[in-house]
């Protein structure tokens, strides 16, 4: 290992040099002629504070070389065999893995045999991406090295990391750093940390020196730049030596956080408690295949990982998994699993306590961990804990023949067994222990009001909770009719797994049918219910019954006035006792009155009714004949809207309201909702109308309609907008029938 040997002898020449004092400007004639020297020379030294780090450290090797005492680390190979004896491990890091590694810019230039670089020894490389000027402008650079420095140590199977160096005076200075790293970093794959190398100028005053900054604000930088390098995915550190590591940021707290990179060369490392995993230990090694100084590091593989073990277990119900806050922890990742070996994760706990899914896993464990950095090191997992709740879920019937059901159900993760039970015989009983999740029943003709409930076990033998009743299907159908009656004739909706329906009369009448309708004597009243049934062909098997009705008899034709009308979809008409149904006509360009629907509700809409004549006629029926009321007076939708409906005055008294005048119209009619639904309040010839007795009304809205003709031909148009007189859209009462 001859770059290991290489760097102790400069780290031990570097302490026989201890209180020798190098100015800035010290060069030598001999060192102008160096090439390397000439490549620093040329540099600006006003804008890269690293130059002037790289410029001290080559005047200190080559006055080092010119005395004796510096000249007798070209024999340290001869006089020690063993390279441990060079550097003094904290005993924190005994028995840890040690990996040795260099740290570049372009102060080194891309004039690098990396097979040279491997074959001493060097295990990883971590590349300076860029920096910010130092001087008061503060622009940002890219290392004019750095992208093909990288490329070459990573085609050469080196491990590489970053860093950068900051003069950043604020937390935004500190992110846009972070974004150049992320944007030059984005080509490659790297193994080590982007380090945030925050330090003071030698030999020079840089504008973080000038800044004045706080011991929390400078800490602050490093937080903002690690965070926001973590946010592209990359894991973070913080470079400082051991002085602003201890007094000029907390190198406590960021080292709970972030990797820490500490450079200590002439000072007892062993002194600095903190954590860190990584020691700079000379900035003077010689490397082969790099001209001039070089800077070389340890790496130890820390174990950031919190010690102890957490104490876990699940409450009575195994409903929540609980445990105690394990030291150095930032979470706990909760593992759950079905079958004593595949573990899958559950969740990521910050606490210390999780409510477990429903249904929870079969057995449940948890590891404690620590965050540093982006890198997430992992404790030691508890034993697994019994979370067995056996939930029963997708549990169905369906019937399949008269008094017969196949009752089914999911498999439940880590169940062996199934115990299901019934209350067939009056109270619940074990029926069945079973490995599948199908059970069929055979019991009573109907199995109305039986249930079943159904219980998983573990291999363990622990008990999983009964599942709730489940109805077992009847045989009669479940759902029941609901009636209307139109005049004579009684009406209901299909329902499901029905033959038949049967009408059953007060008077003791009762008649079967498989229509949805019904046409009882209606000459005379009478009460009526019904019931839906399924059949063996032996025997009835009836679902429950409907609400009365009652047909209070009937006249031939309907008896009564319909008068016809519009609102905003379409024909409306009032209804007459005595009708099964209503006809809708419509007038063609001859006069004649087409048929165009039957309906039994009160209204017909259509998409476009304008201009044409309607009008309506109501009928019902009696052994296969139709009889049919008068018609209804003439319609026809020809007035435009009424527009532009306000509110002119509104007092405690009343409201005085206005709209724009239709031509054609003859009379408008003002609708009044005052929170339970529009009525007409007023006729008038003009477009105002005053709107009383709304002082005490919590809401209240008019709209107003044009017409025109006669009772025989009668002309309207659509309803204006709705105009609010107290409150708004938001303030109408519930359930407000808002239709005219």
């Amino acid at each position: 290992m001859k770059f290991l040997k290489a760097a102790a002898a400069a780290s031990i020449a570097g302490l026989m040099c201890i209180g020798m004092m190098i100015p800035a400007y010290a060069q030598t004639t001999d060192e102008q002629t160096d090439s390397t020297a000439l490549i620093a020379a040329d540099a600006d030294a006003s804008e890269d504070g690293g130059y002037l780090k790289y410029k001290n450290n080559m005047m200190r090797k080559m006055l080092l070389d010119k005395t004796p005492v510096g000249r007798m680390r070209n024999d340290l190979d001869m006089c020690k065999s063993e390279y441990g004896s060079y550097l003094t491990h904290d005993v924190r890091f005994n028995g840890m893995g040690r990996h040795y590694g260099i740290d570049i810019s372009q102060w080194q230039t891309t004039d690098i045999d990396w097979d040279a670089v491997k074959e001493d020894g060097v295990e990883y490389v971590i590349l300076r991406v860029g920096y910010r000027c130092y001087g008061s402008t503060g622009e940002l650079r890219v290392d004019p090295c750095f992208h093909e420095n990288i490329t070459n140590a990573i085609a050469h199977g080196l491990k590489v990391g970053a860093y950068f160096y900051t003069q950043a005076v604020n937390a935004e200075e500190a992110r846009a750093e972070a974004d150049l790293c992320a944007r030059e970093l984005k080509p490659y794959n790297i193994d080590l940390p982007v380090y945030y190398d925050i330090e003071s100028v030698d030999y020079d005053t840089g504008r973080l020196d000038s800044a004045d900054l706080s011991f929390d604000e400078k800490t602050a930088l490093c937080e903002a730049f690690c965070d926001r390098i973590q946010s592209y995915g990359y894991s973070s550190g913080v470079y400082a030596n051991k002085n602003w590591l201890t007094y000029m940021i907390n190198g406590y707290s960021l080292g709970q956080k972030y990797h820490i990179w500490i450079a200590a060369y002439m000072s007892d490392i062993t002194s600095y408690t903190n954590t860190y995993d990584t020691w700079q230990y000379t900035s003077l090694a010689e490397i082969p295949g790099i001209k001039g100084t070089v800077d070389t590091n340890v790496r130890y593989d820390m174990d950031f990982a919190p010690k102890d073990t957490p104490s876990a277990d699940v409450d009575n119900d195994h409903d929540k998994m609980f445990w105690n806050k394990v030291d150095g922890a930032d979470g706990y990742i909760v593992y759950g699993c079905d079958n004593d070996k595949d573990l899958y994760e559950v969740a990521d706990v910050k606490g210390t306590e999780f409510k477990l899914p429903t249904p929870p896993p079969v057995k449940v464990c948890l590891t404690p961990y620590k965050d540093i950095g982006g890198d997430r090191y992992f404790g030691k997992r508890t034993p697994l804990i019994n979370s067995f709740k056996g939930i029963i879920s997708e549990l169905t019937a369906e019937l399949t023949a008269l008094g017969k059901n196949t009752v089914t159900w999911a498999k439940v993760p880590g169940a062996v067994k199934y115990e299901v039970y019934s209350d067939l015989s009056g109270s619940y009983k074990l029926v069945s222990t079973q490995t599948d999740t199908t059970y069929k029943v055979s019991g009573k003709d109907d199995l109305k009001g039986c249930h079943i409930k159904v219980k998983a076990y573990s291999k363990e033998g622990y008990e999983g909770v009964m599942s709730d009743a489940l109805d077992l299907v009847q045989n009669a159908p479940y759902d029941v009719p609901e009636l209307s009656v139109y005049g004579s004739r009684i009406c209901w909706g299909k329902i499901d797994g029905a033959q038949g329906y049967t009408i059953f009369g007060d008077n003791g009448f009762a008649a079967d049918t498989t229509d949805i309708y019904y046409d009882v004597d209606g000459s005379e009243k009478g009460t009526y219910h019904v019931a839906a049934y399924v059949t063996d062909g032996n025997k009835k098997y009836y679902g429950d019954s409907s609400a009365k009705v009652t047909v209070k008899g009937v006249r031939y034709p309907p008896e009564g006035e319909i008068i016809l009308d519009a609102d905003d979809a379409g024909l409306v008409w009032n209804r007459l006792s005595d009708a099964a149904g209503y006809i809708i006509f419509k007038l063609d360009a001859n006069g004649e009155a087409q048929e165009i629907a039957r309906t039994r509700e009160c209204r017909y809409d259509a998409p476009d009714l304008k201009g044409a004549v309607y009008f309506v006629r109501a009928f019902n029926a009696k052994n296969g004949e139709e009889f049919y009321s008068e018609d209804s007076n003439h319609l026809r939708i020809s007035l435009p809207v009424v527009t532009k409906a306000k509110l002119e005055s509104l007092t405690d008294a009343a409201a005085v309201v206005s709209w724009d005048e239709v031509n054609g119209c003859e009379e408008y009619m003002v609708y009044l909702d005052k929170g339970e639904g529009y009525e007409l309040y007023t006729t008038v010839k003009g477009n105002m109308a005053m709107i009383g007795g709304i002082a005490d009304a919590p809401y209240a809205s008019i709209r107003i309609k044009a017409y025109s003709g006669s009772e025989e031909l009668l002309s309207c148009g659509f309803y204006s907008n709705e105009l609010f007189l107290i409150g708004d859209e938001n303030s109408r009462p519930a359930d407000t029938e808002t239709e005219i």
